[in-house]
């Protein structure tokens, strides 16, 4: 019995790296499987090595026949760390078969899908050793959650939970008090308004929390999502991005130390004292930002892109700033001085820009041509804007001869000394005219 168990596991490895007529997608970490394609035994076990496993387009209990196998192939386990169940109905009976394959998996996806059986309590331990969850596009999706906690051991377990783009307006104040040991929590394109949030961030929840992501709701006060934040002294990742808070109001005192504040697309217009002092990456793109206040000692990757300034910030605000993006502004000048406080960097993206491309520019090109080798978008993100003879031409391919820049200066001079020597031989000719 054991020499057949290793013939069938040898089998197996064997046909994992050839073209195989299998019903599963293998692609590198990936294995995708359609449940409608009569999925067998034997094309799960072609994914046994992959990454992630996804069952896609179908109600998976028509894979139940494929589980129901002999005791020798239940020696199998697929090696999947991450499950995905993509437009499919998953049943709590399928469920149960299908853990004793999947013993290494930590990450559950549910995509698009629903969930089926799970109206009675479930007494069995299936116990599926679960410490992610991701629901997309799921409907009534924290009863899904209470559904899949008998799976997990209780929610207490859970280390990462994402609900993305189900119609949540707030979470359950039953299910947040269970989250005790929750690390990462993405409710991102939900329709969540403040007080939302303030209803499900309650005293003793959350005091794990690292990471936390409120993008695309729908913020608008930043200063009571400032207050309401205050407990999570553990926060180190906050995304709010895609939300509309146009006019932050300056009374907000952030206590946390934060390694990632993203409040990229939020139609803010300035930073003056919202902005939390102590944080290392720093993301403020496709604002209106103008000007850039305040000082950030320990921010390190600074993004300014798609703004409206109209100058490079003063980068004495930043001593440790290293990674810099400002491409997509209007800034049509860099200065000699400028230029100097760039040459600390290690990264540096200014494309995109409305330079003006005049004699003054023209000198300083042998100092933006030291950058070169920090700029991620040279040369073709530097373009001339002005003058309209320039319009269009890469900055590197300008040229800086003193005749194209100081043209009529030398022609002026050439006119008022091709005068002057003309003038002296007319007063030579006189003068040798007369003595004759």
């Amino acid at each position: 019995m054991q020499s057949l168990h290793l013939m069938l596991i040898l089998l197996l490895i064997s046909w994992e790296d050839k073209t195989i007529a299998s019903k599963c997608f293998r692609m590198k970490k990936r294995c995708s499987c359609p449940i409608e394609s009569n999925i067998t035994f034997v094309d799960l076990m072609g994914c046994m090595t992959a990454e992630i496993l996804e069952l896609r387009d179908g109600n998976v209990d028509k894979l139940l026949p494929a589980l129901e196998t002999s005791n020798i192939l239940h020696t199998f386990f697929l090696e999947q760390t991450t499950i995905i169940f993509t437009r499919a109905s998953v049943s709590q009976q399928f469920l149960k078969k299908f853990k004793d394959f999947v013993t290494k998996a930590t990450n559950l996806v549910l995509d698009n899908s629903s969930l089926t059986g799970f109206e009675k309590e479930i007494n069995a331990n299936i116990n599926m050793s679960m410490t992610s969850i991701t629901l997309i596009n799921v409907s009534n999706s924290f009863s899904k959650i209470m559904s899949l906690s008998s799976l997990i051991g209780g929610l207490q377990m859970l280390k990462e939970l994402s609900v993305i783009s189900s119609q949540v307006f707030s979470v359950p104040h039953n299910i947040s008090q269970q989250l005790s040991m929750l690390h990462a929590l993405d409710l991102s394109g939900n329709p969540l308004n403040v007080q939302g949030v303030n209803h499900f961030i309650c005293q003793g929840c959350f005091l794990q929390l690292t990471t936390l992501k409120l993008q695309n709701c729908n913020l608008s006060s930043f200063e009571d999502i400032c207050l309401t934040l205050q407990g999570m002294k553990k926060l180190k990742y906050l995304h709010l991005s895609q939300n509309n808070f146009l006019n932050p109001l300056s009374s907000c005192s952030w206590q946390q130390s934060f390694h990632t504040f993203n409040m990229s697309s939020t139609n803010i217009e300035y930073t003056f004292g919202y902005l939390p002092q102590q944080v290392e990456v720093l993301d403020l793109s496709n604002n209106k930002l103008k000007v850039l206040n305040g000082t950030l000692p320990n921010v390190i990757t600074l993004d300014l892109s798609n703004n409206q300034l109209l100058q490079l910030p003063s980068l004495m605000n930043f001593p440790n700033l290293r990674n810099l993006r400002i491409d997509g502004n209007g800034i049509s000048h860099l200065g000699k001085e400028e230029l100097s406080t760039l040459y600390n960097l290690t990264a540096l993206k200014a494309g995109g820009n409305t330079f003006r491309c005049d004699c003054e520019f023209i000198a300083m090109k042998e100092d933006l041509v030291k950058l070169v080798s920090k700029m991620e978008d040279w040369p073709a993100g530097y373009v001339c804007d002005s003058p309209s003879s320039l319009n269009g031409t890469l900055i590197k391919d300008i040229s800086d001869s003193l005749y194209q820049c100081h043209k009529t200066l030398l022609l002026i001079l050439i006119i008022v000394g091709t005068t002057f020597v003309i003038g002296i031989l007319a007063i030579v000719f006189y003068r040798i005219c007369t003595r004759k």
